[in-house]
């Protein structure tokens, strides 16, 4: 049969029925349609079990963690405060950076007194100079004493909401300084 052949309305609706049907017969019996959902199924439980037993204990290796600093910018709240206690909980030292002393202090209050060495509160503006030099110092001093920084996370942000138009120069320029000069 010519795939370029014009079919008439008969010969198209006998070709939909037919689709139709076969769909309908495939699920309307349930032996067939079990049978191969167990044949696929059992190979989806097998490559399932193989991962978590296999394969995902050497992908997550905490083992760096233990020995080493993060920097997280951002902690006062929300995504930077969870990623600064769930890195401390798996073993980290972190520099965790907070806009304000009250923030930095809730911050250090959140983590259990015996391993509160590690969590290392400290007031950072990343668009001021002078705080990020001082946050520096004090992890290049952790570097000195055997303690490398293996991540920074760059969490820190505002936004300016409203037309470009209507919103003062400066209050749009704290985003890029922010976001881009960190």
């Amino acid at each position: 049969m010519d795939p370029m052949a014009v079919y008439d309305a008969q010969s198209l609706l006998s070709l939909v029925e037919l689709r139709k049907g076969f769909i309908f017969m495939f699920l309307q019996t349930p032996t067939t349609f079990f049978e191969v959902m167990k044949a696929f199924g059992m190979w989806y439980v097998l490559l399932w079990a193989i991962f978590r037993l296999f394969i995902r204990p050497f992908a997550r290796k905490y083992s760096k963690l233990t020995h080493g600093a993060v920097l997280v910018t951002g902690c006062d709240y929300g995504f930077g405060r969870n990623i600064a206690l769930h890195l401390h909980k798996r073993g980290a030292t972190v520099f965790a950076g907070c806009l304000n002393e009250a923030a930095a202090e809730k911050l250090v209050a959140a983590v259990p007194p015996e391993s509160r060495s590690r969590m290392r509160a400290v007031v950072m503006d990343v668009t001021s100079q002078r705080d990020v030099d001082a946050v520096r110092n004090q992890v290049e001093k952790a570097a000195k004493a055997g303690l490398p920084l293996n991540a920074v996370i760059n969490n820190a942000g505002v936004s300016a909401f409203g037309w470009a138009e209507m919103i003062p120069t400066d209050r749009l320029r704290l985003p890029v300084a922010i976001f881009f000069f960190f």
